[in-house]
Order: structure tokens, then sequence, then C-alpha cells
């Protein structure tokens, strides 16, 4: 069985998140075949958003 996992390689915080989920859409559509997976959260503080970098490894 073949499973992967993920690896952080890093995070930004970033303020007004009106556009960054198009933008990580955009990185995964265009990323994913090299390994590479983005992600959005909400941050710790009002108003901001986390986007995290990840990079699939096999097991």
């Amino acid at each position: 069985m073949d499973s992967t996992k993920l690896v952080t390689l890093g995070t930004q915080t970033v303020a007004d998140p009106s556009e960054w989920y198009e933008v990580v859409d955009f990185l995964n559509r265009t990323c994913k075949e090299r390994g590479l997976v983005f992600g959005l959260t909400k941050g710790q503080e009002e108003g901001t958003f986390n986007i995290t970098v990840y990079e699939e490894r096999d097991c």
C-alpha cells in the first residue's frame, strides 16, 4: 500500500484574505504534480490568515 505524508515547508501570515483563496487554489492546481500542496487557514489574530506550503513525501 502506497502512503504519503504532508511535511510543512513554511507558513506565512497575511492580511486581507479576500483574494488569497484564489491564489491558493491556483497554486494547488499548478503544483500538485510536483508534490506541493498549499493550505489557507484563519490566523490567531483577527483578520489574518496563514498560507502554508506542504510537500507530499512517501512513507
